[in-house]
């Protein structure tokens, strides 16, 4: 029998069936990159009036992808002056599979019941989505060019960090080919008009495939594009006149010749020995 305003010792408790916890509580580390790491803190107080010990098996945490720090408290005050620790649980996800994770923290207190602390954690990567896989320019004058604009959004729930990379493969044609912007950041679901730019310098078919890299996705986004570049052309009927012989101070000797556009632009055509603004 317990006297009157004493205190009962915790020690003279039967323990608690195994799977028991008194409480428990939520530490939510929320959207997580693949590989990074990200940090959380809970404090710990001793409510009761006996001192508390606490041993935390950072073995099992480990396996997780999670490290606490410190992972044994020793006689830890309660009342009248009760004191407080603070741990400080770090999480790793460079080894941990992509999507909704939840690993139990036990709290084995000495004397007294156990509590213990869900860890949660949504581990992803940052994407990137074009509504498109490829532009045809079609044909485009030499040193003319033409645009495209493409959307490109953040679907995902961090941060997207992205640049326009060179590609490993058809890289003679990639500087014919120009984003704008070609690098960013995008928030969370959030979007940016790129507009793509092709200026051939030749007549001929020019291709390459843009790759939209997000950081810390190992994947890139590729983005086919497509054009052929056309020279301006004249054809002159017939290529050389025979002008008939003329007397000083007598009547001029005319000749003609056509010209003819055989493309599907228009040109503007002058001589460059009689034209006076050329």
């Amino acid at each position: 029998m317990a006297i009157p305003g004493s205190v009962p010792l915790l020690e003279n408790l039967p323990p608690p069936e195994p799977g028991y916890v008194l409480s428990e509580y939520v530490l939510d580390f929320g959207n997580v990159v693949k590989g990074s790491t990200k940090k959380r803190t809970f404090r710990l107080k001793n409510a009761g009036w006996q001192p508390i010990n606490l041993d935390i098996d950072k073995n099992a945490l480990l396996s997780a992808g999670f490290r606490v720090d410190p992972d044994k408290v020793v006689k830890l005050p309660g009342l009248p002056e009760p004191e407080a620790v603070d741990f400080t649980i770090t999480f790793t996800s460079g080894k941990v599979r992509l999507g909704h994770m939840k690993h139990m923290l036990r709290l084995d207190v000495r004397p007294g019941p156990p509590m213990a602390v869900l860890l949660k954690a949504n581990v992803t990567v940052p994407e990137l989505h074009l509504p498109t896989t490829s532009i045809d320019f079609g044909n485009v004058v030499s040193s003319r060019a033409k645009t495209f604009t493409v959307l490109l959004t953040n679907p995902s729930a961090v941060v997207a960090e992205w640049s326009v990379k060179r590609p490993i493969e058809q890289v003679k044609d990639f500087d014919f080919f120009a984003c704008a912007p070609d690098a960013g950041t995008l928030p969370p679901k959030g979007k940016v008009q790129v507009e793509v730019t092709f200026t051939p310098k030749a007549e001929r078919a020019y291709g390459v495939n843009l790759v939209f890299k997000a950081n810390n996705n190992p994947k890139g986004l590729n983005l086919a594009v497509a054009g052929a570049g056309k020279e301006l052309k004249v054809q002159v009927t017939p290529d050389s006149l025979d002008m008939a012989p003329v007397l000083p101070y007598g009547p001029p000797s005319e000749a003609y010749f056509s010209l003819h556009n055989p493309t599907d632009y228009e040109i503007e055509v002058y001589a460059v020995d009689v034209d006076e603004q050329s």
